[in-house]
């Protein structure tokens, strides 16, 4: 978990940029804010993160003060999640979601010049991102977390090609040896 930042502000009022991302399935979440204190990213992280995919048994930041703050330590003490952290100014020990920070900062400028609204452009980011095949998995972020690929506006109205939306699997068994398959298929 990090914060990208400086963002240019929003007419919503928005400069920041929460990123979470799964480094297993390598799912992302962004949620932009109007600042980065310990209390705004604390509120974002349960009321939109944890509200939604449960409590992470594990969270690695950076040292930044919002991370490191007495708020963000009792409520991750609260929650039993263990808090790793960044060696000090050694991005490399933060490496995916530094990465990260440069794919999301790359599609921001091609979509729009001024900026004044890129807030309203993350969802649609992030739905691109969670479908498109990931280098290093070789599968989809989306059918990583989920076992099965999004469905995309393209796909509705062009139609999908062929295999692309297959049964989802009976089990967590049949899921897993779909994906063991698929994985080793990238060797």
């Amino acid at each position: 978990m990090d914060i990208l930042d400086p963002l240019p502000l929003t007419k919503s009022g928005n400069k920041y940029l929460l990123v979470i991302v799964d480094c297993f399935t390598k799912w992302v979440e962004a949620f932009p804010l109007r600042n980065m204190r310990a209390r705004i990213v604390a509120e974002t992280f349960v009321n939109q993160f944890i509200s939604r995919y449960g409590v992470p048994s594990e969270v690695h930041t950076d040292q930044g003060r919002n991370f490191e703050s007495r708020l963000f330590a009792e409520m991750m003490g609260l929650l039993r999640i263990k808090k790793t952290r960044t060696t000090a100014l050694h991005l490399q020990s933060d490496g995916q979601i530094e990465r990260q920070h440069q794919t999301i900062t790359n599609y921001l400028a091609k979509i729009n010049k001024i900026q004044r609204d890129w807030d309203k452009w993350i969802p649609l980011f992030l739905l691109a991102y969670k479908s498109s095949k990931h280098e290093t998995t070789g599968v989809t972020p989306a059918e990583m977390y989920c076992a099965r690929n999004l469905k995309l506006p393209l796909d509705l109205l062009q139609g999908s090609p062929p295999g692309l939306w297959e049964e989802s699997p009976k089990s967590e068994g049949d899921f897993i040896k779909r994906l063991r398959e698929k994985l080793e298929g990238i060797r």
